[in-house]
């Protein structure tokens, strides 16, 4: 494996650098004139550009910029989205570790010293994560959700929207797309009381284009018979801030941790099958209008993410007591099944 540096043009204050990575290479970016500091009135910009479908992880182990209220003097800008505008960037000073990883397969950053700074200094090296899926379906043609969802819901009237944050807006990302339903393909064993195989499919008519901003999620073949209690999931939807409350429009996510089938069953007083799996953080939770939304577990190694949970019922939000998921592992040849025009690999 190779080691790539990022060049810096010594004594150049105004820069612009684009980097695309490739496989097999360490790829490490130096703050201008490192390991001495940056001089004053430095503007630097960096794109870092991964492979398509990868993601990069970005971590600076050395981390000296001057520290200041709201980093006014000097400020490093990091998009996990590659925007040049920064809007969606965080903003870093002081001294310490930092450590971010891209949205899809870009990440933009930029150092901005003051004409009285007194220089600073940073080392980052970056890495590519696997894509989020390499056993994605041949034919890109199918959602998850839950069964209950599709109850008195017209197939002709429903469309899976792909790619889209902010709900009010058309303008906030380009990926937003919405694909006209031609199937809903329920279980047949789905029932309301009590809830029971709470999951669907949604076949759509033309196949989803997967691109930077929207792509398919590993289904967890690899983790049958893995029970997740004590990992941490991730929720996310557009649904309920509060119970009863308005719903977000902008798209919300949180990490839940899992526990044990047993302890749910006894906080709840109902039998909790091993179809079920049951999330349970204190002040956080999944609300009304996310049922049907996935939870989300990080292979660790490869930042793989695979669905493992699909939202399904609670009482009311954030509560003392669990919620309660459809666990995906258990459905998996009901899945295949079910989608018998699509390929799946096994990993």
């Amino acid at each position: 494996m190779g080691m790539v540096v990022v060049e810096v043009v010594q004594g150049q204050q105004q820069c612009y650098y684009s980097l695309d990575m490739k496989f097999g290479s360490d790829y490490y970016l130096p703050s201008p004139q490192f390991p001495l500091f940056y001089p004053p009135n430095t503007q630097c910009s960096y794109r870092i550009n991964a492979p398509f479908g990868y993601r990069i992880n970005f971590t600076c182990d050395v981390f000296q910029i001057p520290s200041s209220t709201g980093c006014k003097i000097d400020a490093v800008y990091i998009s996990p989205s590659g925007r040049e505008d920064l809007a969606d960037a965080y903003t870093y000073c002081g001294a310490g570790t930092v450590q971010e990883k891209s949205f899809a397969n870009s990440l933009f950053l930029r150092l901005r010293s003051s004409p009285t700074s007194r220089g600073g200094k940073f080392l980052c090296r970056m890495s590519l994560i696997q894509p989020s899926c390499s056993c994605g379906r041949k034919k890109q043609r199918f959602a998850l959700t839950a069964a209950h969802c599709l109850l008195n819901r017209n197939v002709d009237d429903t469309v899976l929207l792909v790619g889209d944050h902010n709900l009010t807006t058309g303008a906030d990302t380009s990926y937003a797309q919405a694909y006209v339903i031609a199937q809903f393909i329920g279980h047949p064993g789905f029932t309301m009381n009590p809830v029971a195989n709470d999951i669907a499919l949604l076949r759509t008519l033309q196949p989803i284009q997967f691109n930077a901003g929207v792509g398919p999620v590993c289904l967890p073949w690899k983790f049958r018979g893995a029970s997740f209690s004590g990992d941490s999931v991730e929720a996310c939807g557009w649904g309920n801030l509060d119970f009863g409350g308005p719903s977000s429009n902008v798209l919300m996510k949180v990490d839940l941790n899992v526990i044990d089938n047993q302890d749910c069953s006894s906080r709840l007083n109902s039998v909790m099958s091993p179809q079920k799996m049951c999330t349970y953080t204190p002040t956080k939770d999944t609300c009304q209008a996310d049922s049907g939304g996935p939870l989300y577990f990080t292979e660790a190694g490869s930042g793989r993410l695979y669905e493992v949970g699909i939202v399904s019922y609670g009482y009311a939000c954030a509560t003392t007591k669990p919620s309660v998921n459809t666990r995906v592992t258990e459905y998996l040849d009901w899945i295949m099944a079910s989608s018998p025009d699509s390929f799946y690999c096994f990993m």
